[in-house]
């Protein structure tokens, strides 16, 4: 018996997670143990370590800006413009620690 697959919008659990509770300008970070958790207790997805540090991998330097169609978010419950941040801890083994940082915010 093999483990079940991990549904596809698990990357976007990730993300809301990461938008609603991660800031780098206030150093609010997430490790990958965390948003584990974060995702199996608010949808009750068990994804693995390396199927975060993998979506973090594609996330991190990408600016997730305003949908097509979309002319701004001022008065939207849509949040900013933003991008993932992830760093290393100065050790190798160090846990890698992600956040978001919202772009242009007033």
């Amino acid at each position: 018996m093999g483990r079940k697959p991990v549904p596809l919008e698990s990357i976007i659990c990730v993300e809301r997670n990461m938008v609603d509770r991660t800031d780098v300008d206030q150093g609010i970070y997430l490790t990958i143990s965390q948003i584990r958790k974060l995702v199996l207790d608010h949808y009750g997805v068990s994804i693995s370590e390396e199927t975060v540090t993998g979506y973090m991998d594609t996330l991190c330097g990408e600016v997730l800006a305003n949908p097509k169609g979309v002319k701004d978010r001022e008065g939207s419950t849509l949040p900013p413009p933003y991008e993932f941040i992830c760093v290393r801890g100065p050790k190798f083994n160090s846990p890698m620690r992600c956040a978001v940082r919202f772009c242009n915010r007033s």
